[in-house]
């Protein structure tokens, strides 16, 4: 019987030993794994910044673009009755008018008045 108790001793100090080494592993492991979470949320937490601060950007530039769209639509107003404008003087220098005539009617500057006659007034 000693020597079936010595080969369980040294048995159950191989498993005790086992179990150990496992722990020690499962403890190692778990180790690895919160420092990899951590990481990771590190990680998230950069790109949550910079996520935010692009829709800032994204959202100042769409601010910027609306007012760019508004200023473009009164310039364009602007031009197009400028261009009516510009169109009525012609016809008016090409009937005869004088250039203070169409610089007064018009609200052209005198300089464009006289272009426009000389340019269109002898038709």
């Amino acid at each position: 019987m000693p020597e079936y108790l010595a080969i369980l001793v040294v048995t159950a100090g191989l498993v005790a030993l086992v179990a150990i080494l496992l722990t020690f592993a499962a403890m190692r492991i778990y180790q690895q794994m919160t420092n990899h979470v951590s990481h990771i949320e590190q990680k998230l937490d950069n790109l949550a910044s910079r996520l935010e601060s692009i829709e800032h950007a994204y959202t100042e530039h769409g601010r910027d673009l609306d007012a760019i769209r508004s200023e473009y639509a009164v310039h364009s107003a602007t031009q197009e009755q400028d261009n009516a404008n510009y169109a009525q003087a012609i016809k008016a220098a090409s009937s005869g008018v004088s250039f203070e005539e169409v610089s007064e009617t018009y609200g052209l500057r005198e300089a464009e008045a006289k272009l426009l006659v000389s340019v269109y007034g002898n038709q």
